[in-house]
């Protein structure tokens, strides 16, 4: 149900702001939007005090992030320890994760805010750490890239410095790609250079020492660059091995300060579920900053504009009058020009798809009929039809039940759960009417377990079911069009457009029921002439309403090409093959399953058979895991797929957007209501 949504217009202090920012986020009954431009108020602009908070937010994201990062090194760091002399112990601490959600008392809440230089302070602890850490990391990075060049020379015994030219003979200390290593010896080998070429290890790049006269250098050096020759000239007073030992040393010192760094860092986890709460705390804050510009101001009063379900009208009636007698207040129905949210108020067995109607598109307040409740129905039964089988069935139902259970998600949240579970119960009934247990019987068997056919068997029947089902489903979409036509006082488009149709269908049901079954004879054949032929002059007749004379005339035949629609409805009847499509596949791949298990199992003699049974165990279970999951992937959203398409097409605008309370937008907490029933859920 679309609960009617009313408007709160308000006058009051400067001084009371705080008062009804609270009151409001305590109660979660109005959803605070832009006042009109009044004549002699001004606008307050908090854009600077919101990218303040944004910043915040950013860095309080950037700990969430870092401290995970440095959870999942710590982790890896044990584990690659853990057999070694000095094994990193790491004991994680018990926090929430970041998909979790908080519950708590507004009062705690409101209560973060005195912490908020504290926490503040460690964020900028763990800031800092990471700018270290950032440092050291490049330390690092520049002394494995020096190890790097060193090794290239590691056989050398000699410091660098030794290597430097002399009074008549140059000394090149260099290196060439490994490849090129022959190319390197066949200069070696050449007399005429009268150069002495030793060739060192080689692994990457073949390095070299070469000693030539210096009235033969520059020759030398024209073909070595022919090689792409590289050469190292350095004072060092080390040797490569001396070198590559201080640079490693130094690295694992660079090491120990990194891990006492991250040591540091993961101290700041017993902060995390404050962090969660100050997030949230500046959400809101932006929320209340947000709202603020949006008031009409003077120097000492404000006006508030905001929505409220007028169910909870004299809740906010007494909240306003305890704030402060000086508050005027007045209680308005939404004008023709007002953009209103909407709030709709299902019941428990209706509200988890409220969830698969909002992913589409809300319903516009004022235009949209609620389409849960039938939306529901619909969903309920395709989603068991594609998947069709009682194990898997019970096993959805008992897996989305009991993790809902467990994870005990906040009002409003944790959904999709409970409409898997749900199409897990009608999964169940499928299977038990087409008699699948597991893809047992398959249809080489003699024995049927099926009430109602086995679709392997008769895909025709399944066929013509899918069908029929879909014609159903766009019938009570036509319906639910004219009763909201109707509703809006659209009796033209009602009668035309839908009543039409469902005219001409019902005929050309009652004409095919005469002619291909003799069902009725000649009464129901001639009954279904009339409303075939009365569906088609209503249709045509809208054309001219509200006309006269030739414009009449053109109206009703400019509305023949509306004939054509029968080709979409068929074309859309045709679009519920995907319901025979998924169910028939669920089914072969469960079968195949177990016919691979079959002849596994019967590669092995029968005193030994045991083992192939063995065997198939793991193979069972992960082939029919996987066509579960695989399954109702596939059933979900094609089952949504029927509803946005070929459903919701028929009669919804959508277009709204969810009626969303202040305070109520944030991440990682749910204020508990301060008393049963004041909040809306």
């Amino acid at each position: 149900m679309i609960v009617e949504m009313k408007k709160l217009v308000l006058i009051a202090h400067r001084s009371d702001r705080h008062k009804l920012f609270r009151e409001f986020q305590r109660s979660k009954s109005v959803e605070i939007v832009e006042t009109k431009e009044i004549e002699n108020t001004s606008r307050l602009n908090n854009q600077e005090s919101i990218e303040t908070i944004r910043e915040n937010l950013s860095r309080i994201q950037f700990a969430f992030k870092y401290i995970k990062e440095q959870k999942k090194k710590a982790e890896s760091l044990a584990k690659k320890t853990e057999k070694s002399e000095k094994p990193y112990i790491y004991t994680p601490m018990k926090t929430a994760s970041l998909s979790s959600v908080m519950r708590m008392g507004f009062t705690d809440f409101e209560m973060i805010s005195t912490r908020e230089v504290e926490i503040m302070a460690n964020v900028k602890d763990l800031e800092e750490i990471s700018s270290k850490q950032n440092a050291l990391s490049s330390e690092k990075a520049k002394l494995i890239s020096e190890i790097e060049s060193h090794n290239i020379y590691r056989e050398l015994v000699r410091p660098y410095s030794y290597y430097k030219d002399t009074e008549n003979a140059a000394v090149i200390l260099g290196y060439v790609p490994a490849t090129k290593k022959q190319l390197l010896k066949a200069i070696a080998e050449d007399e005429s250079l009268n150069a002495c070429i030793e060739l060192l290890g080689a692994e990457k790049y073949q390095s070299f020492i070469a000693v030539v006269l210096k009235e033969n250098q520059d020759e030398l050096i024209s073909r070595l660059q022919d090689l792409d020759y590289v050469r190292t000239v350095s004072s060092l007073e080390k040797t490569p091995q001396q070198a590559i030992a201080e640079a490693e040393e130094a690295i694992s010192g660079i090491d120990d300060e990194m891990t006492e760094l991250m040591d540091r860092a993961l101290v700041k986890e017993t902060f995390f579920d404050d962090m969660k709460i100050l997030y949230d705390y500046y959400l809101v804050e932006i929320q209340r900053n947000t709202a603020l510009d949006n008031f009409a101001t003077t120097k000492k009063s404000f006006v508030l504009t905001a929505w409220y379900p007028k169910e909870y009208e004299e809740k906010l009636k007494d909240t306003l009058d305890n704030i402060s007698d000086t508050i005027v207040y007045e209680f308005r129905d939404p004008e023709e020009d007002d953009v209103v949210p909407t709030y709709v108020r299902s019941s428990k067995l209706t509200d988890p798809y409220q969830d698969v109607t909002n992913m589409y598109s809300a319903p516009k307040y004022g235009t949209d009929l609620d389409p849960n409740p039938i939306m529901m129905l619909f969903y309920f039964i395709f989603f068991g039809i594609m998947m069709a089988d009682a194990v898997y069935g019970f096993l959805l139902a008992v897996g989305g039940f009991v993790l809902y259970k467990i994870k005990k998600p906040t009002p409003g949240k944790g959904r999709l759960m409970l409409v898997i579970a749900m199409g897990g119960i009608s999964t169940m009934i499928w299977g038990i009417l087409f008699g699948s247990y597991l893809g047992f019987p398959t249809s080489s068997m003699d024995i049927s377990l099926a009430i109602l056919f086995n679709p392997l068997d008769e895909p025709i029947y399944m066929l013509l079911m899918c069908f029929g089902l879909g014609l159903v489903q766009i019938l009570v979409g036509m319906i639910v069009s004219a009763i909201n036509s109707f509703k809006h006082g659209k009796w033209a488009d009602a009668v035309g457009d839908q009543i039409s149709w469902l005219a001409i269908i019902g005929g050309i049901a009652c004409i095919a029921l005469a002619l291909l079954l003799g069902l009725g004879g000649d009464a129901v054949k001639y009954t279904g002439i009339g409303l075939a032929v009365a569906g088609v002059v209503l249709l045509l007749a809208k054309g001219a309403v509200g006309k006269k004379g030739g414009a009449a005339v053109k109206g009703v035949l400019g509305r023949v090409g509306k004939l054509y629609d029968g080709v979409n409805l068929v074309s859309d009847i045709l679009s519920y093959s995907r319901l025979f499509g998924l169910a028939l596949s669920g089914g072969v791949v469960a079968m195949v399953v177990n016919m691979i298990c079959e002849v596994v199992a019967g590669f092995f003699p029968a005193n030994i058979q045991f083992i192939g049974y063995i065997i198939c165990i793991p193979v069972y279970i992960v082939g029919h895991v996987f066509n579960i999951g695989i399954s109702a992937l596939g059933a979900y959203v094609h089952d949504a797929r029927l509803q946005y398409i070929e459903f919701y097409g028929k009669f919804y605008e959508g277009g709204g957007h969810v009626f969303k309370p202040y305070g109520t937008d944030v991440k990682y907490t749910y204020i508990e209501p301060a008393e049963s029933g004041s909040e809306l859920a």
